[in-house]
């Protein structure tokens, strides 16, 4: 999209960036056209979705504390919402994975609704 004021733009960055789960960036660009320095917003989005189950990294596996590598999605907002699929008989154990958890340890989603 393209806005008149920067400051329109920065608006609904900030909004996208408070709301959901994404990672931000931005990069110079040069318009061939009329030669003018602009400047692109890219906002990344989690691929991840309500109900998917999905497969956790290592890493991401010892951060949780004890919970196993396949887990259930149950919501996504600002931070992914995740139930242990398979050790629930033990206690009910849910986490919730932030931005850097999220893009220092991408997972995809192994199987969806």
């Amino acid at each position: 999209m393209s806005y008149l004021a920067n400051s329109h733009a920065h608006k609904l960055i900030n909004f996208i960036l408070d709301t959901v789960m994404c990672k931000h960036s931005v990069s110079k660009n040069v318009v061939a056209a009329n030669t003018k320095m602009r400047y692109s917003n890219y906002i990344d989005l989690v691929p991840i979705n309500p109900y998917d189950l999905v497969l956790l990294p290592k890493q991401l596996v010892k951060e949780t504390g004890g919970m196993g590598p396949l887990a259930l999605v149950y919501k996504v907002s600002k931070y992914i919402h995740i139930v242990d699929a398979f050790n629930s008989w033990k206690a009910i154990r849910t986490y919730e994975i932030d931005n850097r958890q999220y893009f220092n340890n991408p997972f995809q989603a192994v199987a969806t609704q």
